[in-house]
């Protein structure tokens, strides 16, 4: 039964989540030359990752990650909360600390909807198709088999974010720190999924604002291209992505192993079929 299900439907699933990666870094090649402007270039390509996740979606008849039951999520957002107070802190110190911003207003504009755009796919193809691939491989029924597609999950994120490195610009060092990082913010990510009952349009949102308050931060709206933001990953230091590591997987296991998560462990989970 587990290989039918590696077969069916976590293979499927990876390869369509890095086939999708791969097309995007070939239209990303390919807009190089056609737009000058960096915003414009970034978020076409992101509108063609986006279609290529929503494809990958419609070919593996995985429409239904898209129907959510919103009540579950009055009572799973609050495992989101340290994730909502940490942003907040880091918009605040870039408030605090002035960060100008020197783009003009439809760039501004560009920036925010490639944001969102980031949040869509990225979550489509690895919380919607591969989490829900994992899922169904270790079944659910288990505090224990939650947490390993989550871990799974995350470790798919991770590597995804490595080829980051195949831009000169960003180089291997930068994007290896880059992969290990998203690791455990992809584990975080994948239990918000699991514990607001399974709700992606919540992670896409969260997901956006992530990417987009980290970003300014980076200086992204103050000059920076995106490729000198990912750069910034190289000037990490190491034992500081342990600690942030450390924290996020602390944060995981209580909230998988939280009398709360009895009421997701008892409730029916099926094999989601388009």
């Amino acid at each position: 039964m587990k290989v039918e299900i590696l077969k069916k439907e976590v293979i499927p699933a990876i390869l369509a989540a890095f086939i999708s990666l791969f097309a995007y870094k070939f239209v990303g090649k390919m807009t190089t030359n056609l737009f000058t402007n960096d915003f414009v270039r970034l978020l076409v390509n992101q509108i063609a990752f986006s279609l290529f996740a929503l494809i990958a979606t419609i070919v593996l008849k995985k429409m239904k990650i898209f129907d959510v039951d919103w009540s579950l999520l009055k009572q799973g957002w609050t495992s989101a909360l340290f994730l909502i107070i940490y942003l907040g802190v880091i918009a605040g110190f870039t408030i605090f600390a002035k960060t100008p911003i020197v783009v003009k207003p439809w760039e501004v504009l560009c920036f925010l909807l490639q944001m969102f755009l980031i949040g869509f796919s990225e979550e489509v193809l690895f919380r919607g198709l591969i989490q829900n691939a994992f899922h169904s491989f270790f079944k659910e029924d288990t505090r224990l088999h939650v947490f390993l597609a989550i871990l799974c999950t995350g470790l798919v994120f991770g590597f995804a974010h490595i080829f980051n490195g195949l831009d000169p610009k960003v180089g291997f060092g930068a994007s290896l720190k880059q992969g290990f990082g998203t690791i455990f913010m992809g584990m975080y990510f994948s239990t918000i999924y699991y514990r607001t009952g399974k709700n992606l349009w919540f992670l896409m949102i969260l997901h956006g604002v992530y990417d987009l308050v980290v970003s300014v931060m980076s200086g992204r709206l103050s000059g920076s291209n995106m490729e000198d933001v990912l750069a910034l990953a190289q000037s990490i230091d190491i034992r500081t992505l342990l600690v942030q590591g450390a924290i996020f997987l602390f944060i995981i296991v209580i909230l998988i192993w939280s009398k709360k998560m009895d009421t997701l462990l008892k409730k029916d989970t099926e094999v989601i079929e388009g």
